[in-house]
């Protein structure tokens, strides 16, 4: 009666790793005492209980893995017929005459094609750069010739690698949120600093008041109105995600003079291989 009394426990035990054995996943084993079998019991208990957790978020991977995937074939056909509808008119607008929309088109489209192309996250300082100059001549061919723009960087520095699409959104909150009808002065200075890149960008513009200017690059802050906003932190999260937490951007602002934004980030420049070396 005494042997029986646990082999029972154990018998009963061995039907139930049977059963999880053919995937039934739901079955737990009672728990009737805190002996060795009872704790016995509840380490099998956690342990299905743990498979059960890593099947559940397997298969919710592999459920965001494939609706990624069918994005992604969804974003390659949008790109495409956007990009050969420009086209179209840009050639409309040049056969009409009309010089001004053309230009804007081509511009346009260079940029589109600098956002959607996700091959590399990581591109030059160079191809950055020439990205911001078909920004600026579609404001230009917007506001006519009311903004100057004041660029330094050394040619040895375009080689270096910077997050993809970081200095547009903060060129457009400049005309955006900064300038009035487009006029003020807008100067990028790129300079080394040791084994960093120190990058600058101001403006004369309108500035940002102080409680917004506190809460410009926290997280989570995503119903915040008037300048900086989500183009602004997107632009932080991406030096941090790439380069660490002690990167990304530090913003300094005067109201009705003026903002400065300063990121400081290592030196990376491609290899002969195509893929990411530091300095």
């Amino acid at each position: 009666m005494f042997s029986s009394r646990f082999t029972a426990r154990i018998r009963r035990l061995k039907d139930a790793m049977q059963k999880v054995s053919f995937g039934k996943l739901h079955t737990r084993t009672q728990v009737e005492s805190h002996d060795e079998l009872g704790i016995l019991d509840t380490s099998f208990n956690n342990m299905v209980s743990g498979i059960q957790s890593l099947i559940g978020e397997v298969e919710r991977s592999e459920r965001l893995k494939k609706e990624a995937d069918l994005k992604a074939f969804h974003y390659q056909i949008n790109p495409h017929l956007l990009f050969n509808t420009l086209n179209s008119i840009q050639w409309k607008a040049r056969l009409q005459g009309a010089e001004d929309i053309r230009q804007m088109l081509y511009h346009l489209t260079m940029v589109l094609e600098g956002n959607l192309d996700i091959s590399q996250e990581l591109i030059s300082m160079e191809r950055e750069l020439r990205m911001i100059d078909h920004f600026l001549k579609i404001q230009e061919v917007r506001y006519g010739s009311t903004f100057e723009y004041e660029l330094e960087c050394d040619e040895h520095l375009k080689r270096y690698l910077i997050p993809r699409m970081t200095l547009q959104p903060l060129f457009e909150n400049i005309f955006f949120h900064g300038f009035e009808d487009g006029k003020g002065v807008i100067r990028l200075t790129v300079q080394e600093k040791g084994n960093h890149l120190l990058l600058k960008l101001s403006d004369n513009g309108a500035g940002i008041s102080p409680d917004k200017l506190k809460l410009l690059l926290l997280p989570n802050m995503t119903n915040r109105k008037g300048r900086g906003g989500l183009g602004v932190q997107n632009a932080d999260q991406k030096f941090k995600l790439h380069f660490g937490l002690q990167y990304g951007l530090t913003v300094q602002s005067i109201q009705g003079e003026g903002t400065t934004i300063i990121i400081e980030w290592p030196k990376k420049e491609d290899n002969l291989h195509g893929s990411n070396q530091d300095d």
